[in-house]
């Protein structure tokens, strides 16, 4: 899913009763910062609000949402349509007309002001989100229902766990190999990647057995030099190496900056613009 611009956004808003896509996240690694998500409990039917009430408990109303399976096909009026912002471990929730979601101690929500406003994001397989303060002892996201007094609020207690639903469906997981190397396969850091976000490929730049080095890394039609950035596709990617001198239309690629290969503790270290990288093409220094 593309980034939405704020004018974009204020339509999304606009449209949010009618979506009929927001779907249930099961696996926090498939968040992506720019995500459009709302919080809800499918045990009642209930979304947050961008109402907060008022008093010494300060918490999100909730609001009838129309749940099916997996998915929310309704939003009810005036539901909160969070933007993710940040990253994994430190996520902000920004509502375009009221700001960030911040959390100022146990049983207290605001918009914007001071406070905490980063949270770490943690789903079981189910869809039972536990969304914590970054400051721990203001606590979680959590769906209270008292006493016909449902809201949404940062409780140290255990009250209901929470769900997320995303506009879109899931992002697709796609391995990324190289051709002639399928050790890179499993030496990643990530084994896969998600649909949508940028793929940095190495810096490293090997020779073949003729001698001849890499010039380019070629996917698709396209040709990408080391180091380049590169957006997933939804389908799994093998890269197919360009060597220097080969008949190819590639003369817009750019050459690689010469590496100078070291042995240090018997590790080869590749140093190319003042940096140093493993074998794997990770900077080390």
């Amino acid at each position: 899913m593309k980034k939405i611009t704020t004018l974009c956004l204020s339509l999304l808003i606009a449209m949010a009763g009618m979506a009929d896509n927001w779907t249930l996240v099961t696996d926090a690694s498939d968040l992506q910062a720019g995500d459009q998500i709302v919080i809800g409990y499918v045990g009642y039917n209930h979304t947050a609000s961008t109402s907060i009430t008022s008093g010494n408990t300060k918490a999100m109303t909730a609001v009838t949402s129309t749940f099916d399976d997996a998915k929310i096909t309704s939003l009810g009026d005036g539901s909160a349509v969070f933007t993710l912002g940040g990253k994994a471990g430190e996520w902000t929730l920004m509502e375009e007309t009221k700001g960030l979601l911040v959390a100022t101690a146990a049983k207290k929500l605001q918009w914007g002001g001071t406070g905490t406003s980063t949270w770490a994001i943690i789903i079981t397989d189910d869809g039972q989100a536990a969304i914590n303060s970054t400051t721990s002892e203001y606590g979680r996201l959590q769906y209270n229902y008292n006493q016909g007094n449902a809201r949404f609020g940062v409780y140290t207690s255990l009250q209901k766990p929470v769900e997320i639903y995303r506009l879109g469906d899931a992002k697709q997981k796609v391995n990324i190999s190289y051709q002639g190397f399928p050790y890179r396969k499993t030496a990643c850091e990530e084994p896969t990647y998600k649909e949508g976000t940028t793929y940095t490929l190495p810096t490293y730049v090997p020779k073949n057995e003729q001698g001849k080095e890499l010039k380019a890394w070629s996917f698709g039609g396209e040709t990408y030099a080391p180091g380049a950035s590169f957006t997933v596709p939804a389908t799994d990617v093998e890269f197919v190496p360009v060597w220097d001198g080969d008949a190819t239309d590639i003369d817009h690629v750019a050459e690689a900056v010469k590496a100078v290969k070291i042995l240090r503790d018997g590790q080869l270290i590749i140093v190319r613009d003042g940096a140093e990288y493993n074998i794997i093409g990770t900077r080390v220094k």
